[in-house]
């Protein structure tokens, strides 16, 4: 139920070491820097995850980047003590 909230397709789309399509559904979402992702099955998933330098599990919770750059930002009344 989570991962259809983001649109993911019924199946693995990372399949199998030589290209063979995986019908096991997609669960889980990696990702890398470069902001590449893709939906797989847990098991293809955990194999990107180890062979695939830079990749990691993207995840829609509200502890990410976006929420430690707004906690980073100076409030007015901080500023003022800061500085």
């Amino acid at each position: 139920m989570a991962a259809r909230r983001d649109g993911a397709p019924a199946h693995c789309q990372i399949g199998g070491a030589r290209g063979e399509p995986c019908a096991d559904p997609a669960e889980v979402k990696p990702a890398d820097s470069w902001g590449d992702t893709v939906w797989g099955c847990l098991t293809h998933a955990d194999e990107t995850l180890v062979n695939a330098r830079g990749a990691f599990l993207a995840t829609e919770d509200g502890t990410g980047l976006a929420a430690y750059l707004t906690a980073r930002r100076i409030r007015p009344d901080e500023a003022a003590v800061a500085g």
